[in-house]
């Protein structure tokens, strides 16, 4: 019968630490998206200093500093990176620790018995705190190969990263390049057909 309840009580403890470990995410709402869009949007616009005339240097260096698309390209490179750092670590040997730390209230821990029945009053050889610990490296050429092919994929995406941010600021620099030019020009004939 206490058997019975000890199993009992060993599957409610065991389901509910499963079920503490669900974990269910829920979608964000259309709202709360524009929220944050719109949050996002203003901190982008709020640090730009105000525009009086500028020349073809500045405008090139605001359009590079603030433009958005160019920024996610920057954000995604320092995240490559990121990546490939860790895909670098992970083919170093693992490092497994373990410790343990027991301590006892009373002097007389236990009372020892002898072969024919009696029980003796002697003191416990073991200390009142005993502490214990463990490390061990491991490494495993399986898992070296599987981490070198990950980190040489991960070193090639780096690279991607690179040249979608150089191709970026290049197309930047000629959408820039064009549209002062067209807006300098209009001023000029501006000037001279009134």
């Amino acid at each position: 019968m206490d058997m019975n309840l000890y199993k009992k009580g060993f599957l409610l403890v065991a389901s509910l630490i499963l079920s503490a470990c669900y974990v269910q995410s829920q979608p964000t709402s259309i709202d709360e998206n524009y929220k944050i869009a719109e949050k996002n949007l203003k901190s982008l616009s709020q640090e730009q200093p105000p525009v009086k005339k500028i020349d073809f240097y500045e405008a090139l260096a605001r359009g590079l500093k603030y433009n958005l698309d160019y920024r996610i390209k920057l954000a995604n490179n320092a995240l490559q990176l990121d990546q490939l750092q860790l895909a670098e670590f992970a083919m170093f040997p693992q490092l497994n620790a373990t410790g343990s730390l027991y301590t006892r209230s009373n002097d007389l821990s236990s009372f020892g018995t002898t072969t024919t029945g009696q029980t003796t009053d002697v003191l416990n050889s073991t200390p009142r705190t005993l502490r214990s610990a463990r490390g061990a490296f491991s490494w495993n050429i399986l898992d070296f190969g599987v981490s070198y092919v990950r980190a040489k994929q991960q070193s090639e995406r780096y690279l991607i990263a690179l040249e979608e941010e150089r191709k970026q600021a290049q197309k930047l620099t000629q959408d820039i390049t064009t549209a002062y030019w067209n807006a300098y020009s209009a001023q000029i004939l501006m000037g001279q057909t009134r």
